[in-house]
């Protein structure tokens, strides 16, 4: 904790860097497997469905597994006050107290998900270190009822 009250829980730099070439492996999949659909269209070139048909169902299955996690795992979480600052891969947010919807840590999980109006934020319990105590946190201060 710092002097002015403000506690960030951060993943190890190695692991937000692999979710950044995970991402743009899958964008690049996307991009490519599309391209290459199309010019062999567009030049009239032989294609068979059932091979085409198991490429893009191996496409939608890697961005299934792949492109959820990879946006919408938080990389660092910083509690500061009655606010919360959570960044992931593509965007940092400014959460008050009222903007929180609900948190939940199931233990069988491995990730907290916590839900705002307009999203939701995965928080993987094994790249944070101190899990538990930002629960904890999150519960106590954040998710009090208001008088």
């Amino acid at each position: 904790m710092t002097e002015s009250g403000e506690i960030t829980y951060k993943r190890r730099s190695r692991t937000h860097v692999f979710r950044w070439l995970m991402f743009i492996f899958v964008v690049g999949l996307n991009i490519a497997m599309t391209m290459s659909f199309l010019e062999r269209s567009y030049k009239h070139m032989a294609m068979q469905v059932g091979p085409e048909l198991v490429q893009f169902l191996f496409l939608l299955a890697c961005d299934m597994y792949f492109l959820p996690t990879a946006i919408f795992e938080v990389n660092y979480i910083t509690v500061r006050g009655e606010e919360l600052i959570l960044a992931n891969l593509l965007w940092k947010t400014k959460l008050s107290r009222r903007d929180i919807v609900s948190f939940v840590a199931p233990r069988w999980l491995t990730w907290g998900l916590l839900r705002t109006p307009r999203c939701f934020y995965l928080i993987n319990r094994a790249d944070i270190p101190h899990f538990d105590e930002l629960a904890t946190l999150i519960e106590q201060k954040l998710l009090k009822q208001d008088p």
